[in-house]
């Protein structure tokens, strides 16, 4: 096997693993915080706020919340309930998806 692509594929190995360990503990903060605000309305960014709050580190990038979210509303924690304009400047009021928990 060619020499780069082991080197490629053994210096991508860490980033995977650390991102599968950041989501485990992401997707478990998702669980508390939702049973913490039991049918309460929420933007991906009020989890955000408070896992960062708890304590839990930051992801590898700020987009990998999104699998977070979606694998949190597969396991039947949080439902989609529509869609608002971002309060968070840097997201220049675009639309983001409001949250209910469901636990």
């Amino acid at each position: 096997m060619d020499k780069p692509m082991v080197a490629a594929r053994e210096e991508q190995v860490p980033v995977v693993s650390a991102f599968r360990r950041w989501k485990l503990y992401a997707v478990q903060y998702v669980r508390v915080f939702a049973m913490r605000h039991r049918g309460d309305l929420f933007v991906a960014d009020d989890v955000i706020q408070a896992a960062f709050e708890y304590g839990l580190d930051a992801p590898p990038e700020k987009r990998n919340w999104g699998p977070v979210m979606q694998e949190a509303e597969e396991m039947g924690l949080i439902a989609r309930n529509g869609s608002i304009h971002s309060l968070v400047e840097s997201r220049r009021h675009s639309m983001t998806t409001l949250w209910r928990s469901t636990v």
